[in-house]
């Protein structure tokens, strides 16, 4: 008993410690950088500028949790108000045409910075060529990963039969039917047999872990089906426009099957693992009411 008894320790123990995965660790997500030129006096986007913002427009239809900045700079050539106010309206224009392309508007940031953060240095006149620009930085957030920790049950061992004690009764002395003498018959005490419980109480700590460790499990894969959830509940809403071209329509049908999945794939491992964590602790209730 000892021996079966640690090898069900170490195996529980093993589980509990395997617990701690089951939390999903974040996976951080690079920002990406492009960047736009304009010509002197102007905050117009050329062809190449309109055809690069609206292929951003398709992407962070496709990526609805990223968000996005955009800079507006300019050269030191002539007044500085006015290049100030050239960058904002180049960092605005570009901002106006994702909005008009299906953007959300409190997705994205405007920033100006004017002359006050040139690429290069402004004495020639490829270097401000290379200033006159408008720098769109998009942040991901950190993506994250469920780590699946299989549970192992333990099915407890059933007790060995009690064994059965027969006790032969002493046999009977007849009286002699001759009133010569008094017959006496003895008694003989009946023997009394002790016998151990079927199992020590400690043992229902093993049913107990895998009940606290399964409960851990359904409380991680809830948690992860409610932002599943929501993410598709933004995906649901993206899908009822009706000015979606047909390519963001298709990522955006893509993307929404696949949140589907993960959706139900969560919710199916949560019940069943609060499954688990109910036969558990009920195991170890019994177990405690039931051993020495």
């Amino acid at each position: 008993m000892p021996i079966v008894g640690f090898t069900v320790f170490r195996r529980f123990a093993a589980l509990a410690l395997a617990v701690g995965l089951l939390a999903p660790p974040a996976l951080a997500a690079p920002a990406t950088e492009q960047t736009f030129t304009f010509t002197t006096g102007s905050a117009d986007l050329d062809d190449n500028g309109r055809r690069a913002v609206d292929e951003l427009a398709t992407q962070l239809l496709t990526d609805v949790d990223a968000r996005v900045v955009i800079e507006g700079h300019a050269d030191t050539s002539g007044n500085a108000d006015k290049n100030a106010q050239f960058a904002r309206k180049r960092a605005e224009r570009v901002a106006e045409r994702l909005k008009q392309r299906g953007v959300a508007a409190d997705r994205i940031t405007v920033e100006s910075f004017g002359s006050s953060k040139p690429a290069t240095s402004n004495d020639t006149a490829e270097g401000r060529a290379l200033n006159r620009r408008v720098v769109i930085r998009v942040d991901a957030p950190a993506a994250p990963v469920a780590v699946i920790v299989p549970v192992v049950v333990e099915t407890p061992v059933a007790p060995a039969p009690e064994p059965v004690v027969v006790v032969e009764a002493p046999p009977v002395v007849e009286a002699d039917p001759t009133p010569v003498a008094e017959v006496v018959v003895a008694e003989t005490p009946m023997p009394v047999v002790e016998t151990e419980a079927a199992w020590p109480k400690w043992i229902a700590v093993v049913p107990a872990i895998v009940g606290v460790a399964a409960a851990a499990g359904s409380i991680a894969f809830f948690i992860d089906a409610d932002g599943t959830g929501q993410r598709l509940a933004i995906s649901e809403d993206q899908l009822a426009r009706s000015d979606l071209r047909p390519e963001v329509r298709t990522a955006t049908e893509s993307r929404h099957t696949a949140l589907n999945d993960a959706f139900v794939v969560d919710m199916g491992l949560g019940i069943g693992l609060g499954v688990v964590a109910v036969a558990g602790i009920a195991t170890a209730i019994v177990l405690v009411a039931n051993g020495e």
